[in-house]
């Protein structure tokens, strides 16, 4: 029985056109499923439902706990006829939503001292100003140009109901008629919620991105020894596509841990995407391309593959972690990893046959006439080997010191402070925004 890696080359070798429409196939199949990655947050990425006192914890918030959504409303003069009047209009739409329960504000507190109708007039609303206790006016109405209503949430909505209906509501204040100078904004938890979905899809974009242009200044400058050095970009980009699709086709959620993977999925990908570039360059120089094709894959594939499945061990160990989001970290890390892999060992040597490569010519540097010239990756390796030499023959004193190191991290181990408060996650352009609702609550400002 032959060994998959050489039927992986005869297929490369015999139907490259093949393959490439096949891959070509998959990649487009994994970036449609990229459409289905969800971000997710809340208590739900740090509390596992499946023990005793997150089920308890989860069935008490479902049937008792119900979030809200705080209006704030800004004007010149909240108390103005016309704001009064839009704002009773616009929470008699907030109450017609499917998820609202209740909707109250300032002209709900105005309309009950008097007889239930809205002031038509500035002497009408001083009067019944008069008539509501000064504690209770104040909370609603701390400053002349700033309000709020409260729109209370049916208990146990899923972080997907809770968006829908910020959603809807913002719709509803985006085509309502508003008076000059008057803002209307949606705060809360269920807010918080979307906002920071919407802030962590926007943070990894940019993660990523500023990460794959530093690769690409790293493999342009390190790697130019062979030909096509940027191909290892491209190889790690299809590889974190495959990781996408199959996050968004799983169900699985993108949180704040998880997006810390994607960093070291670039850089652990890279590494395997440069080892079989590197593998072919050297067969093709000592060979022909179907040489070169059939080492590169069985001999590079399985040492490389036994790298991977040591470093997707390492991941898989957080797996016994209670943290939902430290286990779902390892989950898209071994994901990425072999995504990573299977697309560097198929598409470097898929590359080599349709492009017919050929290696690179190395250009050669001396400093003396007549001294033996050396290149600068040879140099570099050079250089390498006689660290590992330095290393290997000092091994009790390299071991000494690494483990006064590993002993001096364990001692410190407990000083890491851990930090649970998840307001110090938000951006600095959203913190003042969403304290918002805590100050009113306390009827602080």
């Amino acid at each position: 029985m032959k060994s998959p890696f050489i039927n992986l080359a005869d297929l490369i070798l015999r139907h490259p056109r093949y393959i490439a429409i096949a891959t070509l196939i998959v990649v487009i199949i994994a970036f449609f499923g990229m459409s289905f990655v969800t971000m997710a947050t809340g208590s739900d990425t740090y509390l596992d439902k499946d023990t005793r006192r997150g089920m308890l914890l989860d069935d008490y918030t479902g049937t008792f706990q119900s979030d809200s959504i705080m209006v704030l409303i800004e004007a010149d003069d909240v108390l103005a006829p016309d704001v009064l009047s839009y704002l009773d209009g616009l929470e008699r739409e907030f109450e017609k939503e499917q998820y609202i329960d209740s909707v109250s504000g300032i002209s709900d507190l105005i309309k009950s001292v008097n007889d239930g109708i809205l002031p038509a007039s500035s002497a009408d609303v001083t009067y019944a100003e008069e008539r509501i206790p000064e504690k209770v006016f104040t909370r609603y109405v701390p400053s002349r140009t700033m309000t709020f209503a409260v729109a209370t949430l049916k208990p146990g909505l899923s972080q997907e109901q809770q968006s829908s209906v910020i959603t809807s509501l913002n719709t509803r204040v985006g085509v309502s008629e508003r008076p000059p100078g008057v803002s209307v904004v949606l705060t809360g938890n269920a807010a918080f919620q979307q906002q920071m979905q919407e802030e962590m899809g926007t943070s990894m974009s940019v993660l990523i991105l500023a990460a794959m242009v530093l690769m690409v200044l790293a493999v342009g400058l390190l790697f130019g020894h062979v030909r096509y050095r940027l191909l290892s970009v491209v190889i790690v980009a299809l590889g974190l596509i495959l990781t996408f699709g199959i996050i968004g086709y799983s169900g699985m959620q993108i949180n704040m841990a998880t997006i810390g993977a994607f960093p070291v999925l670039i850089g652990i990908g890279i590494d395997y995407a440069i080892q079989f570039h590197s593998r072919f360059d050297e067969e093709i120089r000592k060979g022909s391309l179907h040489e070169a094709v059939t080492n590169t894959i069985t001999c590079a594939g399985p040492s490389v593959l036994y790298a991977m499945l040591a470093t997707s061990m390492g991941f898989l160990a957080m797996y016994i972690s209670p943290l939902p989001m430290i286990r779902s970290f390892g989950i898209v890390c071994v994901i990425g990893v072999v995504s990573c892999y299977c697309a560097a060992i198929v598409m470097v040597p898929l590359f080599g046959v349709l492009v017919h490569y050929r290696a690179k010519e190395v250009p050669m540097h001396t400093s003396r006439p007549g001294k033996k010239q050396v290149s600068y990756t040879q140099k570099y390796n050079n250089l390498l080997g006689s660290a590992a030499a330095t290393v290997a023959k000092n091994p009790i004193p390299v071991l000494l010191v690494v483990g006064l190191i590993a002993i001096i991290g364990f001692q410190m181990d407990d000083q890491i402070i851990v930090n649970t408060n998840e307001d110090t996650f938000v951006p600095k352009d959203m913190h003042d925004l969403f304290l918002c609702p805590r100050e009113l609550s306390a009827g602080t400002f």
